[in-house]
């Protein structure tokens, strides 16, 4: 997978309940890469009930492909929209170790 920065990060995977997207902005800063303004909802439905760790698992694998695609650490942000504190910030940077390489 190519990030191109200016581009955009779209992914979907299914769940239990349904599709979920995901859309952010992408830049390139060296072998970081940053998820602007991320935005991750249901496809079909105005809410959706996803646990936490099915979250996770599509995390970890995302996580992968930009580590495959040889970045060293991920810039997330996003503000949340809707469930618990709507309106809160986040802002996360997540380490991808080499040796999680596989």
């Amino acid at each position: 997978m190519t990030f191109e920065h200016g581009g955009l990060f779209e992914r979907s995977f299914e769940t239990p309940a349904g599709w979920v997207d995901v859309l952010a902005e992408v830049v390139v800063a060296g072998r970081r890469l940053e998820l602007r303004d991320m935005a991750v909802y249901p496809r079909s439905a105005a809410r959706l009930d996803v646990s936490v760790t099915l979250l996770m698992s599509w995390a970890r694998g995302a996580l992968d492909e930009v580590r495959q695609a040889g970045f060293t650490e991920v810039r997330v942000t996003a503000t949340r929209l809707s469930g618990a504190s709507p309106g809160r910030r986040v802002d996360l940077v997540i380490p991808l170790d080499a040796e999680q390489e596989p």
